[in-house]
């Protein structure tokens, strides 16, 4: 979804900046990569982190290193991309975090209120 969306819209905003369709689309994949190489590394990396610690704190750790990084990139686009690119990010983000969350609901719903 992020591959096909981001490069779509990359590619059309940068050739209306004036780029050839080849430098736009070279651009929205080095994008796309960046995003997918992150997701991996970081799935890793918190997959340690959950094995080693209360999930509570490692929970805490992810939360404050993911918006660390956000903004690092976020500022990043602004600077080389648009204005708007740290909202599209942020609203991806969520987007992301807001599917994953009902999937894990659905996968393990826990016990129903009042009975734990």
């Amino acid at each position: 979804m992020v591959g096909t969306y981001l490069l779509l819209w990359s590619s059309l905003s940068a050739t209306q900046g004036g780029a050839t369709p080849a430098d736009a689309a070279a651009k929205g994949g080095l994008l796309t990569a960046i995003v997918q190489v992150t997701a991996l590394v970081w799935a890793a990396v918190f997959g340690f982190l959950s094995s080693k610690m209360h999930r509570l704190t490692a929970l805490a750790i992810a939360m404050a290193l993911g918006i660390l990084i956000v903004s690092l990139i976020g500022g990043w686009l602004f600077d080389v991309w648009r204005p708007s690119a740290p909202f599209l990010l942020m609203a991806g983000a969520n987007l992301a975090l807001l599917v994953w969350t009902l999937v894990v609901r659905r996968a393990a719903p826990g016990p129903a209120r009042g009975t734990a």
